[in-house]
């Protein structure tokens, strides 16, 4: 099981053109190993990436890579198994990030993801309307829903940027907002990132 990781990682190093550090190969390989160890028993995420979670973890690793991730400090908001904001310490651990998950058995898992693999991060077991630290300097993140009003009307507030990973939407305004700048993620023609920034900046 190992070795098959260790060669898709490989693969994927090429495909993004972004070679890891040992490190990196080894905290990977065994968040990949809890993530399906504990996908077993509760719902972390959906069949497809439980069956390879590696590009979901690359696609974090690109973006670090390539400057979207902007700020030092990342709420990563609805993180479920993680993605992308444990994958954002994976790759680079000075990173102050928490994690907003109202799940608690996958708020759980993050804790104890964090507490195994040795990385300094806050899970907080919540929805978004009770996280309170919408201060200058921060940066958040969502992958995999679309953000509601509220949420958002917060990041303004706050005059914050933000970092959306999503498919192909068709609509991509949001009140208070610019899109700063947009990728396709390598190999794929569907999923993209793209940097928001407050009007206010």
């Amino acid at each position: 099981m190992k070795e098959a990781g260790g060669a898709r990682i490989q693969q994927l190093e090429k495909q993004f053109e972004l070679p890891l550090t040992l490190r990196q190969v080894e905290t990977s390989l065994q968040y990949v190993t809890l993530l399906r160890h504990w996908g077993q028993s509760i719902n972390l995420a959906g069949p497809a990436v439980l069956r390879d979670p590696f590009p979901h973890l690359f696609e974090a690793f690109w973006a670090c890579q390539q400057g979207f991730v902007s700020q030092t400090r990342i709420v990563d908001v609805g993180s479920g198994a993680g993605l992308p904001g444990l994958a954002f310490l994976l790759y680079r651990p000075e990173l102050r990030v928490t994690l907003i998950e109202p799940n608690f058995k996958k708020a759980l898992f993050l804790k104890e993801a964090g507490r195994q693999l040795g990385l300094d991060v806050t899970v907080q077991q919540s929805g978004y309307q009770d996280f309170r630290q919408w201060e200058k300097g921060l940066m958040m993140t969502l992958r995999g829903f679309r953000p509601v009003p509220e949420l958002l009307a917060k990041v303004a507030k706050a005059a914050l940027s933000w970092l959306w990973f999503h498919g192909p939407e068709s609509e991509l305004e949001f009140p208070g907002f610019r899109s700063q700048r947009q990728a396709l993620i390598p190999g794929s023609r569907r999923r993209r990132l793209t940097l928001f920034r407050a009007d206010s900046l």
